[in-house]
């Protein structure tokens, strides 16, 4: 059966400049071709006839024989004009100055394979010192590369996590926060720039949260994905399907994107690794006991059950650096490695399991180790501050070709040949729609700040120490890392609904225009037990019910459009609110230190946006009901 990457596509023709001396070139083919009339007589002064210059036999032939040579070379340098006028896509690529920089640069295009490991967090590997032996390939990998030690993902979830790789912008910017949007197409990714500059490229993913549904398509001539909780899902058969695509001689150059899920929940290794490390629970029961102990009024009070979690994690992260093993074998040693994760995975570090709600390191701090082709930078370790916005410009560096202007990330090279990194702050957010979370956080290593939008609370932390809250401590470093959160929270724009009340408060809230849809919504403080929210299908209604905790209740709001008309019913105890709902006229600056509260019973809708506000707007497309199932089944919908 023939592979769709088979196939002959068109490669970049990257053209030299005009070759030094071009126009002398000129000055000098054209004087050595006169004509008759340009010659004089030296006795008359007048001019000659081709026809008088003509009488010895020999001079003629001599005269024919420079016009045709001179004809000769003037065709010859029409065609290098030609040819060097030709344009180059100046969206993906510049050509150097230099007919030897030209074809350095193209030869030199190395093959990329990109390795994203979902949920796998860089403490829990050999050569990020970890003390199991659950890496010893990826350890092997690591020792002739270069590591970064200081990296922190965007988002702690795979969605958004990985839209910041592809396109070097923060969630808030991509606006991929949500499993109901998909990347706007004006926004490019950089494997869409690799293929236009004349990579081929491919894509084999188990797919979870990595389908072409949201965008991550965009750039691969071939985008494979395979379902996460079959066989043909796991680490073996993704590995297995890389050595297949490899093993066919693609064209070079290529890219090509593996994504390995298998370190997630539910954490069921073969018997081979988890007798390794003495698991004893199945997978079920650890995914069970996993979300049963998810927040952290509901953490798990058993030691032992705790332990038995982290090790059928490790034997998952083992299983998976076997198959790396195989694959890393098959690769040269001329082809550029990037293996990173995509975000952590809590174990009650801070009352929390699993990913997605926080922005403590067990959950953003990720791991980067980057091969050079050559065996360039081995066993280079960078304790520079990175992020996952640098890996897009630096595999664009690497292949020659501009990095946008608009991307946020820098080119890591620079800093891995030992040039000073450039000061900067790394961004992290949530917006966790199952466990009422809008968070942001910057790091100014060491210091750390976490701002939480639904209790207003800033929290800081000289790292490693995340136990210790220091604001008070440390008042001048609060503000301005506060300052830098309220700078990243410029480009937002969304409506808070408080309640304040006691009973049941059912509240159907309605756009009204028929263009007009709702965006992300997310519910304070929701209990599964008696809360419930439903979106209609034409996603411009949605009904809440709840029920105020110590009598105050929470909605987080966006809508597409921004400013989209809204309008709220309420009922308490099941009889319309005589209080209604109030819609604050006034349009609120994004602040984390004060926030306009109501101080009477009723339903509020304050709307807030920053200066910096974007107008991006991503597309909503529902969800088809495959990707439903397979997202109930992995928790990430109800």
């Amino acid at each position: 059966m023939p592979f769709p990457w088979q196939h002959d596509s068109g490669r970049l023709s990257c053209t030299n400049p005009r070759p030094e001396g071009a126009n002398y070139f000129f000055a000098w083919a054209f004087p050595q071709v006169r004509c008759g009339r340009d010659q004089v007589s030296r006795t008359t002064g007048k001019p000659c006839r081709l026809a008088e210059m003509a009488r010895n036999q020999g001079a003629t032939v001599t005269n024919v024989m420079k016009i045709c040579a001179a004809l000769f070379l003037l065709l010859l340098t029409a065609l290098a004009v030609v040819t060097t006028m030709r344009e180059p896509d100046r969206q993906a690529t510049e050509i150097p100055s230099s007919a030897e920089e030209s074809t350095a640069g193209v030869s030199a295009r190395p093959n990329i394979v990109l390795i994203s490991l979902d949920t796998v967090r860089p403490d829990h590997l050999g050569c990020y010192g970890y003390p199991r032996q659950t890496t010893p390939n990826l350890d092997r990998l690591a020792a002739g590369s270069a590591r970064f030690t200081n990296v922190w993902v965007q988002a702690p979830w795979t969605l958004p996590s990985h839209m910041s790789l592809f396109t070097s912008l923060t969630p808030s910017r991509h606006r991929v926060d949500s499993i109901s949007r998909v990347l706007s197409q004006q926004i490019p990714t950089w494997p869409q720039l690799l293929q236009q500059a004349g990579y081929h490229t491919a894509a084999l993913v188990n797919n979870g949260q990595m389908r072409a549904h949201w965008g991550f398509s965009r750039g691969f001539e071939l985008w494979q994905e395979y379902e996460v909780d079959t066989p043909a899902g796991n680490c073996e058969a993704i590995t297995g399907q890389a050595l297949h695509w490899l093993g066919s001689a693609p064209q070079e150059p290529w890219l090509l994107f593996l994504h390995y899920f298998d370190a997630h929940d539910p954490y069921e290794a073969p018997d081979r690794w988890r007798e390794k490390f003495d698991v004893t629970l199945s997978g079920p029961a650890a995914q069970r006991l996993a979300w049963e102990g998810r927040r952290p009024e509901s953490s798990l009070s058993n030691s032992h059950l705790r332990d038995q979690l982290v090790a059928a994690y490790d034997a998952e992260i083992a299983w998976l650096d076997h198959e790396l093993g195989r694959l890393f074998q098959a690769i040269d040693d001329d082809t550029m490695i990037v293996v990173l994760t995509d975000h952590g995975e809590a174990f009650e570090e801070h009352g929390w399991t699993l990913h997605g709600a926080t922005l403590y390191e067990e959950e953003i701090r990720a791991a980067l180790i980057i091969r050079y082709p050559g065996g360039l930078y081995a066993d280079q370790l960078v304790a520079a501050p990175v992020s996952f916005l640098d890996v897009g410009p630096t595999v664009l560096e690497a292949a020659h070709l501009n990095v946008p202007k608009h991307f946020m990330g820098h080119d890591l090279t620079p800093g891995v040949e030992g040039q000073p990194f450039t000061p900067r702050v790394v961004s992290s957010e949530t917006k966790a729609v199952l466990d009422g979370r809008v968070a942001q956080c910057v790091i100014d290593y060491p210091w750390k700040a976490i701002f939480n939008l639904f209790d207003q609370s800033l929290e800081l932390y000289r790292l490693p120490d995340e136990q210790t809250d220091l604001r008070d401590q440390h008042p001048e470093i609060a503000a301005r890392l506060g300052a830098r959160i309220e700078s990243n929270l410029a480009v937002e724009d969304y409506r808070l609904l408080h309640l304040h009340g006691s009973g049941k408060h059912e509240l159907t809230l309605k756009l009204v225009g028929d263009n007009e849809r709702l965006g992300l919504f997310i519910p304070a403080w929701f209990d599964e037990r008696r809360d419930s929210i439903e979106v209609f299908e034409d996603g411009r209604q949605l009904r809440w019910v709840t029920y105020p905790r110590n009598g105050s209740q929470m909605l987080y709001l966006e809508t597409e459009p921004r400013d989209a008309e809204l309008v709220v019913e309420v009922l308490v105890d099941d009889q319309p609110s005589s209080h209604g709902a109030t819609f604050d006229p006034e349009i609120h600056p994004i602040s984390i230190s004060s926030r306009t509260v109501p101080d009477r019973d009723g339903a509020f809708i304050y709307r807030h946006r920053g200066a910096d506000a974007i107008e991006n707007t991503p597309i909503n497309s529902p969800l088809d009901e495959r990707t439903k199932r397979q997202l109930r089944s992995l928790g990430y919908i109800r």
